[in-house]
């Protein structure tokens, strides 16, 4: 019984340990995909689980965000945007043990009522780099990091945002 569990361990981390960057890529534009879809869908069960309990988000200037901050805005968001869409494609990863960390551009279009009491088309175009990790057969994501994002608010340009440095618009 030992000797079988002991195998059976092996093999899981082997086939954890030999999993390739495309097979790594291919499961983590999946979860980008179901992510979306979860939100488009106000879903939060079902997009908070691509996280991990020990989740940070860092913003533009470099300040860390909690799982809970930002899972909480996000819902925020989620219950009254119309109009989705979110794509996010990884253009890059490199798999190290039991950590994948991708470069991902992002594509992000919906309409949000805002504070002036009116309803406006925003897209948010990025550029992060997010590390998963590898949990059992999932892969779940540890960290993301802003390197670049464009807000654009009804047409018009409100922010450019490069590696933490606002830049803005003219």
């Amino acid at each position: 019984m030992i000797f079988k569990t002991a195998l059976f361990a092996l093999l899981m981390l082997g086939s954890m340990a030999f999993a390739s960057t495309d097979d790594v890529k291919k499961q983590l534009d999946a979860n980008y995909e179901a992510l979306g879809a979860a939100f488009k869908r106000k879903d939060m069960g079902a997009f908070a689980k691509f996280y991990a309990d020990d989740f940070v988000s860092l913003d533009a200037k470099g300040k860390s965000i909690s799982r809970s901050n930002v899972l909480s805005t996000l819902g925020s968001e989620m219950k009254v945007a119309t109009s989705v869409e979110w794509k996010r494609k990884v253009t890059k990863v490199t798999v190290s043990g039991g950590l994948a960390t991708a470069t991902v551009s992002g594509y992000f279009a919906a309409t949000l009522p805002m504070p002036d009491k009116k309803s406006h088309k925003i897209q948010v175009r990025t550029l992060n780099e997010n590390v998963w990790k590898r949990v059992g057969h999932s892969w779940l994501m540890k960290r993301s990091k802003p390197i670049s994002s464009t807000l654009v608010q009804d047409g018009h340009l409100m922010t450019r945002t490069v590696r933490r440095r606002v830049i803005p618009p003219k």
